[in-house]
């Protein structure tokens, strides 16, 4: 069945109940399958395993739909408003909680209000899920240990998975080189990810019982428990171990104290809320198209920023629906494409990944209208021009969803509370900040309303004409509900099946992993036989190998690990383009040539040597060009791209190469058994007896040799690797708008100005735009160097595949080697006479036989 033809023949409700019964297929036949003799089968049934209870509870699960964004834009109040019930969730001006929050939707009884369920389900990592988290945690802190102290020795720590291997090697690498002295310069970012590491720590030894399991807590208890408090100093001194052994699941409910203590172990906490008829009515969002919303932590929360990107990173693979929250008040921050990379590292298409995003604007009632000083039809052109803070927020949305600007919307949770009077349950302090919000709300929707109308006229079917209208009526709130319901039955459950039929591939691939290295079906006793045999085995031990090789290839889905002589190679990247850019000369200088708080302009056939440098840096300027337009430095930031993503694809040449040099260390033995004169002949004459027989005529030793010397691995890199970053690639990237006075230019400068006050605003205007071109570049070469990764990652697993392809199977090696007809062993190993396979007693195999016949590979 081809995935055409799976997808016009079965209902969607019928493919999702397939690939859960193939789970749970799966899975029984792990479980039944004869315990293995090797260690690394083991493993790989087991990894097989997890897979196959994951993909099983994922086909169970409803459309998941992931809120998310920076910690400060209001999420959970959004959350809240959404539902009826602003109060919904805690809502504070600070980080309150470092996890994930989901939310069952329900219909709830009509007349009555919303409300979320008096207890709560805490589900806790699961061993294999936090030893995943500690290991990213160690990476995380070895580069930016790197990054603020170039050339320390961290490979202590590096690959370490402290969960497994213990905690003592982790605490004395923090300790020798964190904590020497409390007052040790330069330590304060590597020790912030030090202490949320070493309470991790302290979590594992006190209630490793918890791992896996979950718990029904009553919500005030998980509210109390898990809030994060006030922010602690990062420690002046290295934390010891506060270890409270002996902590299990039952004592969870019981005790707040107990529930804290075990907050780091925490994946996410649900609810199950009947939502009010009356505020949402849920149409066409049951059974099948039921939904769950995840709120997701925050990302920039000191407390527990690297535990909270794992999570979400992980958590993230399980979303069909996200809504990407924007703070009106600072739009221009990269955690919104933070998320998308981390959606991408699951394997998803880029240009596929748009159709999973809604771009929200929160709190838009805290940007000013602007004023125009006429009254006709406006274009998006002209709004943005008179509005900086709403120009950041529609670029950067309308970007991160490829300009289906449809899918965008502007709300208010101060302007819908205003019109709904939903209740709350505000602190004194919460209620007076809020009714400030909404006295000034009203004015704004007023005028943001009118807008919308001139925009509408001067532009008519504008979808940013549509959304500032709803803005204007209920804070965009009922407008970002119908999205939602409509997206979600349009998207939501055809990628939750994209999503499981990737899983269900895996699993499969797992599957045949662990196959390949099961114990052959059938063995002889004449020469025929010992050939067979001597071929089998080696065969075995490629398959063997070929498998651990493919983990090893999986730090190429995770380009943050890459590294290259120890320092990871985008942390590198990232931090040579950061500090490329702020130590150009032309910032000091820009800096020096002020006066009166403006840089004076001068043509640039002027003779004034104070604009030598200009010249020099930018090239000849004509009559028309300033060096204080935004042209000037995009020449000037093409240059270092350029030369940052050079670098970094050495570096990446580099760290491949180093990589492949210890895979050919690990072959070593294989290559010389390929060398042994005796296999070398035997492959030759089990190739011609294939030949004769009207098989295929394959250089089976030299596929298998080409595969163990590598070169085929740096060979994909060049090929996959781009040509020079181009114009076009710049421009995208490129902060500024182009061709635009920038902020010091005289057209810019108010004569009237106080000195002081011009000469403090000119110095800020060169610091924020020295920060955005650093930030810019950096995620510039970031995302580079990740699609780079990316795209050789492919092309590495590709050819992996193919060479697998080259281990001759079983049923080929019997071929080669036949045992002679009158040989009772063959009667014996083949009664059908045909000499083929004889009917497996392994439950995988049989499983595996029954979905190659129905050839569930192309339509799953």
């Amino acid at each position: 069945m081809t995935e055409a033809a799976d997808a016009t023949s079965e209902h969607p409700d019928d493919v999702v109940d397939r690939i859960g019964a193939d789970a749970q297929d799966a899975h029984q036949a792990l479980l039944a399958e004869p315990a293995p003799q090797r260690p690394e089968i083991g493993r790989l049934r087991d990894k097989a395993a997890r897979l196959a209870a994951e993909l099983d509870r994922e086909a169970r699960d409803r459309i998941a739909i992931g809120i998310v964004g920076e910690f400060g834009v209001g999420k959970s109040m959004l959350v809240g408003t959404l539902l009826g019930r602003p109060d919904l969730l805690p809502v504070e001006e600070r980080a309150t909680t470092g996890n994930i929050t989901a939310l069952y939707l329900e219909p709830g009884t009509p007349g009555t209000p919303t409300r979320k369920a008096d207890r709560a389900t805490v589900h806790y990592l699961t061993l294999d899920e936090l030893a995943d988290c500690a290991v990213f945690m160690c990476q995380e802190l070895a580069a930016k240990t790197l990054e603020v102290r170039h050339g320390t020795d961290v490979t202590a720590i590096l690959d370490r998975d402290p969960v497994r291997e213990g905690w003592d090697a982790v605490e004395q690498w923090c300790q020798r080189v964190l904590w020497p002295a409390p007052d040790e310069p330069g330590s304060l970012e590597p020790r912030k990810i030090a202490a949320e590491l070493l309470a991790l720590r302290d979590a594992h030894l006190s209630a490793a019982a918890v791992l896996g399991g979950r718990v029904d807590v009553a919500d005030k208890v998980v509210r109390a428990a898990l809030d994060l408090g006030s922010l602690d100093a990062v420690p002046r001194s290295f934390p010891r171990r506060d270890v409270r052994p002996g902590l299990e699941l039952d004592d969870v409910p019981r005790d707040s104290a107990a529930l804290a203590r075990t907050f780091p172990l925490i994946r996410r906490v649900s609810y199950t809320v009947q939502v009010d008829p009356q505020c949402w009515r849920l149409d066409g969002l049951t059974g099948r198209n039921g939904i769950v919303l995840l709120d997701f932590p925050g990302l920039t929360s000191t407390r527990s920023d690297r535990r909270d990107r794992f999570l979400s990173r992980t958590e993230l693979g399980r979303v069909h629906t996200i809504i990407t929250v924007f703070g009106s008040a600072k739009p221009g921050n990269n955690v919104p494409h933070t998320f998308f990379s981390m959606l991408e590292s699951h394997g998803h298409d880029a240009g596929r990944l748009r159709d999973y995003i809604i771009a929200v604007g929160n709190a838009f009632d805290v940007i000013p209208a602007p004023e125009f000083s006429h009254d006709a039809p406006l274009t998006l052109d002209d709004v943005k021009h008179g509005s900086q803070r709403f120009a950041d927020l529609a670029v950067n949305a309308s970007e991160l969803i490829q300009h289906q600007d449809s899918r965008i919307r502007l709300v208010s949770s101060v302007v819908a509370v205003g019109k709904y009077g939903y209740p709350t349950d505000f602190s004194e302090h919460q209620r007076t900040v809020f009714e400030q919000a909404r006295q000034s709300a009203a004015d704004r929707q007023w005028q943001w309303g009118r807008i919308g109308r001139r925009l509408e006229a001067g532009e008519p079917g504008n979808p940013w004409a549509a959304s500032l209208a709803a803005f204007a009526d209920d804070g965009g709130i009922a407008s970002l509900r119908e999205l939602i319901r409509s997206h979600a039955r349009a998207h939501g459950l055809a990628n939750k099946i994209d999503a499981l039929r990737t899983k269900r591939r895996r699993l499969e691939e797992a599957l045949e992993q662990v196959e390949s290295l099961l114990p052959p079906e059938e063995t002889g006793a004449d020469e025929a036989a010992r050939d067979r045999i001597l071929i089998d085995q080696l065969c075995d031990e490629f398959r063997r190998w070929h498998a651990a090789l493919t983990e090893n290839a999986a730090i190429f889905r995770e380009p943050l690990r890459l590294a290259a002589a120890g320092a990871p190679v985008i942390e590198s990247a990232r931090s040579g383009c950061v500090t490329e850019v702020m130590t150009w000369q032309e910032w000091h200088n820009l800096i020096q040539r002020a006066d009166r708080g403006v840089i004076p302009w001068t043509a640039a056939q002027s003779s004034n040597d104070s604009l030598g440098w200009i010249t020099d840096v930018f090239g000849q300027l004509d009559d028309t060009t300033s060096s204080d337009t935004t042209e000037a430095l995009f020449g000037r930031f093409s240059t270092a791209y350029s030369a940052a993503v050079e670098q970094a694809r050495a570096d990446l040449k580099f760290a491949v190469a180093e990589w492949t040099r210890r895979q050919e260390d690990d072959c070593a033995a294989l290559r010389d058994r390929l060398d042994d004169p005796q296999v070398a002949s035997l492959f030759a004459a089990g190739r011609s007896r294939l030949a004769a027989a009207g098989g295929p005529l394959v250089n089976w030793a030299g596929a298998l040799r080409a595969l163990v010397d590598f070169g085929w691995a740096r060979q994909r890199l060049d090929k996959t690797l781009p040509g020079a970053i181009g114009q076009d690639q710049i421009a995208a990237v490129f902060p500024l708008r182009r061709d635009r006075a920038l902020p010091w230019h005289p057209a810019m400068y108010d004569g009237n100005s106080d000195p002081e006050h011009a000469w403090l605003r000119h110095q800020s205007h060169v610091f924020r735009t020295q920060r955005e071109l650093a930030t810019a570049g950096s995620y510039a070469v970031s995302r580079t160097l990740t699609s780079d990764i990316a795209a050789f990652a492919a092309e590495f697993g590709g050819a992996l595949q193919r060479f697998y392809d080259y281990i001759p199977k079983p049923e080929q090696v019997r071929e080669m080697f036949p045992l002679p007809p009158e040989d009772p062993g063959e009667a014996a190993a083949d009664p059908g006479g045909g000499g083929g396979p004889r009917p497996a007693g392994s439950p995988l195999r049989s499983l595996l036989r029954e979905w190659r016949a129905r050839n569930a590979r192309p339509g799953i």
